[in-house]
């Protein structure tokens, strides 16, 4: 790790103080309770929510691969744990994870982690560029980056949320990084988290707490269409309208990047 300062409490290295820790709005306190069980949000998240978990069989195949020995960090991993080994990085101190931090200051030293996991993260920062740039520099040469991004979503604060990118956008964005390959995770997910914010602002009628249930009841109802997108992602086009992407990523050499 770097030369920053630390406290190490109840389990957990804290590199941001507790008053840099932010809660919860309150449109999103449903979502900071469920996290603390994370069984019960793995199941959310891949059953019930309107998103495609194309992640839950990408990181099925990446835990076959890792290997005794590597460094992998996960940033901005809630309280999900990808496996045992792997450490766990987040601005909220939920029991799974093992660093308290902000993702633009990673406290790891240039060039010494081996895999690194970012999924539904950069929409919740305010400089991507510097959270990518940390990512860029702590990675090893050669060493892979596995980064999803949203793009065809409704706000979700988690505790805030403030972009969302393009495919190009975010090949602009890690452009400093060697691109594997790039996964959209398809255009009914995307629909369908649309259309259940619409019908429950339609028929909550002007009342906010109706709106949040019927948005939850209508997102429960329609999830299973995302489904549909084990074949349409694959389609043309359905990346215009997909609900985020997964970019697979390598860290080049300095040479190939003054080359570039």
């Amino acid at each position: 790790m770097c030369d920053r300062r630390w406290v190490l409490t109840k389990g957990k290295w804290w590199f941001a103080g507790e008053d840099r820790v932010v809660t919860y709005e309150a449109t999103d306190s449903w979502k900071s309770v469920v996290k603390n069980y994370p069984r019960v949000y793995a199941f959310a998240s891949n059953v019930l929510s309107p998103v495609y978990p194309h992640w839950f069989l990408e990181a099925r195949r990446l835990r076959r691969r890792l290997s005794d020995g590597d460094l992998v960090i996960d940033v901005g991993s809630g309280n999900q744990r990808l496996g045992e080994s792997v450490v766990n990085v987040d601005l909220m101190p939920y029991p799974n994870v093992d660093v308290v931090t902000e993702a633009d200051q990673l406290p790891f030293a240039d060039e010494s982690v081996d895999v690194l996991i970012s999924i539904a993260m950069i929409e919740h920062v305010l400089d991507p560029a510097a959270v990518l740039s940390e990512c860029h520099r702590v990675l090893k040469v050669g060493a892979t980056a596995y980064i999803y991004v949203p793009f065809i979503q409704g706000f979700h604060a988690a505790p805030h949320d403030y972009q969302r990118l393009t495919r190009p956008g975010l090949l602009h964005a890690l452009r400093h990084f060697d691109i594997e390959r790039t996964e959209n995770f398809g255009p009914t997910s995307g629909l369908i988290w649309i259309l259940a914010e619409w019908l429950s602002i339609v028929l909550s009628f002007g009342f906010s707490h109706v709106q949040r249930i019927l948005a939850l009841i209508f997102t429960v109802i329609l999830s299973p269409l995302k489904f549909i997108d084990v074949i349409l992602r694959h389609f043309p086009g359905a990346e215009n309208i997909s609900t985020g992407f997964l970019v697979v990523a390598r860290k080049p050499s300095p040479m190939a990047e003054d080359c570039a």
